[in-house]
């Protein structure tokens, strides 16, 4: 594979392929569902790849805000002693936030108008969640297995 593109923290860094390839999926998944925001994103908070459709949203305190949402989350689920992957979803009055683990390292944030079927989305997200995982998936990085 050719070149690093970026450093996500200690465990993974993303190569220029794996770049590409992810951002072609997040495309296609754009077209299917027409969100309002699509990102992948790290779990440290910063955008690793973002389409959006309005220019009104800061890619960077999404990126922020999601992942520590979900890092409150898994806490929670911890505590409850359901260490499971998980799959957050906000419902608003006018869009919905859906949050996806794709490997410990990266997460899929998908906003959407509330109009939009939420269980289609649900089930296109979770195999674009499957599709981006195999390209980033290394040495057990897959759903934070160590």
């Amino acid at each position: 594979m050719k070149g690093i593109s970026r450093q996500l923290g200690e465990n993974q860094t993303i190569l220029t392929s794996q770049l590409v390839a992810a951002t072609h999926i997040l495309r296609e998944l754009s077209d299917t569902i027409d969100p309002e925001f699509l990102g992948l994103i790290s779990t440290v908070g910063q955008p690793v790849s973002v389409i959006s459709s309005t220019k009104l949203v800061d890619s960077d305190s999404i990126a922020s805000l999601a992942a520590n949402s979900y890092a409150a989350s898994q806490q929670l689920a911890s505590m409850v002693e359901d260490s499971a992957r998980t799959v957050m979803l906000h419902e608003g009055a006018r869009f919905n936030i859906q949050i996806a683990q794709v490997t410990k390292s990266i997460l899929l944030v998908i906003c959407f108008r509330r109009s939009s079927d939420i269980g289609r989305v649900r089930l296109i997200a979770s195999r674009t969640v499957e599709s981006l995982a195999e390209i980033f998936i290394s040495e057990g990085d897959k759903y934070g297995a160590d």
